[in-house]
Parts: C-alpha cells; structure tokens; sequence
C-alpha cells in the first residue's frame, strides 16, 4: 500500500513540477497548451467528456501530429478522417466526438510516458521507436483505437514498474 500512495505522490510531484515548466497539465500541454483549448487542467473524466462532447479543433490535431512527428495522412487515419476530409478542415473547424476523444487518450499516453521517461522529448522518443513488448513495432502505430492504446499503457506501466519491455 505504501508503495502506491509513493508511486502516487512522485506521479503528483511530476505532474506539478510539469505545470511549473509548462504552464498546464501533461494532458494540456499535449493538446496544444491552454491557449488551444481554453484550458489549463484536464483533473477527471467529467472536464475530458465535456471537452470532447464541445470537439476539438483541427489546429490541436496538427499540433499532435508534429508532436507525434506524423504525416497528415497517418494522423487522419489516427483519427478516422479520410485524409482529403482533414485537409479540407480549416484550422479553426472543430473535429467530431470520436476523433476529439481519440486525440484526448493520445494525449493520456503521452502524458503517461512523459511520467514513466521524465521528460517528454524522451516520451516522444520512445513512442516513435519499435520495442519488443509490441512485437518490434512502435507504440505510436498502436494509438488509432482503443486496444492499442491499452496495450501501450501496459508497456508503459511495465516499464514504470522496473518490468523489461
């Protein structure tokens, strides 16, 4: 039990020590910072459903996209756009409930390895490179649904606990 409410803490010192660098929470500054969602903490999953039900916009998806260092036609796919659909949005068009919800767990997952890595170059980095708990394959290609995303997580949360992943 102990070990938890310390896992906890540190995860809470991290989170905080990432607001002071960045401005926001892990999630925030994954989407674009506050000034992209009028936002600065996304705290519990009332303010996440809200923020997807009101949509995200393309400029936060483009902003995930040169996070991610994607193209716009693995982006769209990320987010189940046909591609020519999501180059005709304007940067201010707000996106749909699932692709809004998509980009808010991608976030999540970034937020997440930005805690297990330190830093989130670091995360990114790792997203981007194949490891062998995915079968040799980059997490970043497992971020379009729900499953994928989970699996990831469970990376993650291996390496978070000293387990080889």
């Amino acid at each position: 039990m102990s070990m938890l409410l310390k896992n906890k803490t540190s995860e809470q010192n991290i989170a905080a020590d990432f607001e002071v660098v960045y401005g926001s929470s892990p999630i925030v500054a994954a989407l674009g910072g506050a000034t992209l969602l009028d936002v600065n903490r996304l705290e519990n999953d009332f303010e996440k459903g809200a923020l997807t039900r009101k949509g995200l916009s393309k400029k936060v998806a483009l902003h995930l996209q040169s996070l991610l260092k994607l193209t716009g036609q693995e982006m769209s796919e990320m987010l189940d756009i046909s591609y020519r659909t999501f180059q005709r949005k304007k940067d201010e068009d707000l996106l749909g409930l699932y692709s809004s919800e998509q980009m808010i767990e991608i976030a999540e997952v970034i937020a997440h390895a930005t805690d297990v890595f330190g830093d989130m170059d670091t995360a990114i980095d790792w997203l981007n490179s194949p490891i062998l708990g995915l079968n040799g394959q980059k997490p970043v290609s497992f971020l379009d649904n729900t499953f994928g995303i989970r699996l990831v997580r469970q990376a993650l949360g291996r390496l978070e606990y000293g387990i080889y992943a």
